[in-house]
């Protein structure tokens, strides 16, 4: 058989697609050499959250025995696939699932280490079915490639078996009800209960499509999957955990809810948190459950003073997109205190954060509660170390992240609005972003390109006055093409229209609100070519026309190195703000006398480790000149919010984007805290301590990069190094004060 169909997205990788893609899969010929550089391989970019599908036609309804899928991985940004489901199908319409091939493969032949470059068949020969058309579907992370798919015939008998039960008409669908299966089936082998046939039996029987509306993806996801934890009571029994016990580990590592702690982790050294006033810190204790039976538990702090406030948070596990369990919604309790349960066989963490304390400076000890319903009491000491500093009301560092909550938008109409503005607020975002909607409205020209009409600016007032009062920046992507208004940019009548429209638009501005903010305009986003740069370099020059000195024109550019020196001076020259991922060297010459903002744009966002991916960007940002941090995108969170990663979409946010409400994440509070530390490296560079403070930040990014951004159960990382960083920066302006 041949490819018939590609769906969700053609392959496109440029070292390898060729025309005879749809045949190269099925012509019998593995590639040699290095894997995504051969003609004869497949490859697709960075499709997120989107799954592959390749369809084969075999001509005729046939017996099959199994199936195999060649792929290459290990090295440049490629992972190994997440999940290779295999779909058949006697009409290309009706489509029956035969198996998630990769986990059987695995099961049976382990793949290689996937952290060096590596290539891997997975193959099976013993899942029988029959059918025309066999659909794979590959869930990937990042950049795939295949070279080879193979479909083994089996004996003719098998044309005579019943198709498999399990059928939809749309395997993406029924791509969820697997993850949700796997789910429950990959924690039941963890805890020794998958040999069990009659749980393996139930699992089998578990349907996505009977859940309700509301259903949430939070662990565990049902009865079953609450009795299956249970049974690692057993192994905690046997580790040595025979009564519930309080542990510690690092805040920000991702819970495992069926870990079994090291004996190091019972060691009551204190919680400690250190911090100036007027800011806000985090340390978090877990509780474990060894018995039989869930535990109702309280846990609260007490000992100290009203100047030194708590918000203790249940930490909430949820299955995320790439078949991960994450520790990272922070659900509200009740100040100092926060009631949860716990499921038997499992571990629950409390989330406590210190709230702006005030009054004197010195060490407050108090003790954090654990009261369970088994009548046991459990007890843990804490510190908090105030300095004798105080944080700014207004940090400097400049923060946002796209969230479009402007009139006009589809964000500014959902339920969660006001909850979503507050924890904006307490994130320090200062730089809300607006899409076209907030820009003046009844634009009318002469034909000399003279402003003829009175401009509407009553969304833009909506925005600014009222949603966003305390910004510093009003971002706005105002969506730049080849024409402003209808004009063809260049002509003299279009640098009149230019100089009229933004004219009339800052003097408004600057007269309601904003005499003493800037207008961030961004026109051509992400600029790739010199077709894109010459069009932000025109609308660039007719801004700064205007003469309002409020306008800020910025780009974020992702040029190729080769083309930075084929790109117009001017785009240079007349660009205030350059906001790339990264600052190569390359780049750095054309940065001179810029402000500097850094931003990141990947998913599935709360997969990500918080300190690698989110608290250390905008240390990132202070070694490298700049004064701003951004994240694509706060608030967007797929098709039906954060709570249920089944339901498709990609998710960005770094908070949990509920249908009616916001919920933090330790995502968002890692970025709350980043700005925290920028502020820290700053202070001390105005200090005088300015190499001393590069040192740290220096040593701190170079063992937490970017690539680290995986946030794994298992993982090696010391993430206590950046508090420790933070406790050295405290010390050193205390004494510099």
């Amino acid at each position: 058989g041949k490819v018939v169909e590609f769906k969700y997205r053609e392959p496109f990788y440029v070292h390898c697609t060729d025309s005879d893609d749809k045949y190269q899969l099925t012509d019998g010929e593995y590639v040699k050499g290095y894997f995504w550089m051969q003609k004869g391989t497949i490859g697709w970019m960075s499709f997120g959250a989107t799954p592959l599908s390749m369809t084969v036609d075999l001509g005729k309804d046939m017996p099959i025995r199994g199936f195999s899928y060649n792929t290459a991985f290990g090295t440049a940004g490629v992972q190994f696939p997440q999940a290779i489901h295999v779909y058949v199908s006697l009409d290309k319409e009706n489509w029956h699932f035969a198996g998630d091939l990769l986990s059987r493969a695995t099961s049976l032949r382990v793949m290689p280490p996937p952290t060096v470059y590596g290539t891997y068949r997975a193959w099976v020969d013993d899942m029988y079915c029959h059918g025309r058309y066999v659909k794979f579907v590959a869930q990937q992370r990042s950049c795939t490639f295949c070279d080879e798919i193979e479909i083994y015939k089996g004996d003719d008998s098998l044309l005579k078996q019943p198709m498999p039960i399990d059928s939809t008409t749309s395997p993406r669908t029924f791509g969820r009800i697997i993850r949700w299966r796997n789910r429950i089936r990959r924690d039941a082998e963890r805890v020794g209960a998958g040999a069990d046939a009659s749980i393996s039996d139930r699992i089998s029987k578990l349907d996505l499509r009977e859940l309700p509306e509301d259903f949430k993806t939070i662990v565990p996801l049902n009865d079953l999957h609450r009795e299956i934890f249970a049974w690692n009571a057993k192994n905690l029994r046997k580790a040595g955990y025979t009564s519930p016990v309080m542990w510690k580990n690092s805040h920000w590592d991702n819970l495992d809810p069926i870990a079994v702690p090291a004996k190091s982790a019972l060691d009551k050294k204190p919680l400690r948190v250190e911090m100036m006033r007027g800011e806000t810190r985090s340390t978090a204790i877990n509780v474990l459950n060894p018995t039989d039976a869930p535990i109702e538990c309280e846990v609260s702090v007490a000992g100290f003073t009203s100047d030194t406030p708590f918000d203790c948070r249940d930490v909430v596990f949820t299955d995320m997109a790439w078949f991960r369990c994450v520790s990272g919604a922070l659900v509200k309790g009740e100040g100092d205190k926060v009631k949860f349960s716990i499921p038997a066989g499992t571990s629950k963490q409390a989330w406590i954060s210190v709230r702006r304390p005030t009054g004197a400076a010195g060490l407050r000890k108090g003790t954090v509660k654990a009261k369970l319903s088994t009548g046991a009491t459990l007890s843990w000491p804490i510190e908090v170390r105030v300095y004798d500093l105080d944080f700014p009301a207004t940090p400097r560092c400049h923060a946002g992240g796209w969230d479009y909550l402007n009139p006009g938008s589809g964000h500014y109409k959902s339920k969660n609005l006001a909850s979503k503005l507050e924890l904006h607020r307490e994130m320090y975002i200062d730089s809300p972003w607006a899409m076209g909607g907030v820009v003046p409205k009844n634009v009318k020209f002469d034909k000399e390109g003279k402003l003829v009409s009175k401009l509407d600016f009553s969304q833009w007032d909506e925005w600014t006055q009222k949603m966003h009062p305390f910004a510093r920046n009003y971002c706005v992507f105002f969506g730049g093409n080849k024409k402003f208004f209808g004009e063809k940019l260049g002509t003299e009548r279009c640098k009149t229209m230019m100089k009229e429209f933004f004219t009339a638009w800052g003097e408004y501005a600057v007269k309601n609100g904003c005499a003493d903010k800037r207008i961030v305009l961004l026109t051509v986003d992400e600029p790739t070519s010199v077709e894109a740069a010459t069009i932000s370099m025109e609308y660039f020059k007719g801004i700064k026309s205007s003469g309002i000195k409020q306008f800020a024109t910025y780009t974020d550019p992702i040029f190729k190195v080769d083309n930075l020196p084929k790109i117009p001076q001017d785009f240079w020259t007349y660009c205030d703000i350059i906001c790339p991922h990264t600052v190569p060297a390359a780049m750095k010459p054309y940065l001179k006398g810029k402000e500097i903002w850094l931003y990141s744009a990947f998913a599935s966002a709360r997969t990500f480790d918080p300190l690698a991916y989110y608290r250390l960007q905008p240390w990132r940002a202070f070694l490298a000149g700049g004064k701003g941090t951004f994240y694509w995108a706060l608030g967007h969170g797929g098709k039906r919010g954060s709570w249920c990663s089944y339901q498709g979409g990609t998710d960005y946010s770094p908070y949990f984007n509920g249908l009616d409400d916001v919920t933090p994440a330790k995502q968002s509070e890692a970025m709350r805290e980043s700005i925290q530390d920028f502020e820290y490296l700053s202070m001390l560079s105005d200090r005088g301590a300015k190499e001393e403070a590069m040192k740290i930040a220096k040593r701190i990014v170079g063992q937490l990069t970017p690539r680290d951004m995986d946030w794994d159960v298992v993982d090696p990382k010391n993430r206590e190094i950046v508090e420790e960083a933070c406790s050295e920066m405290l010390k050193m302006l205390e004494k510099l004060k």
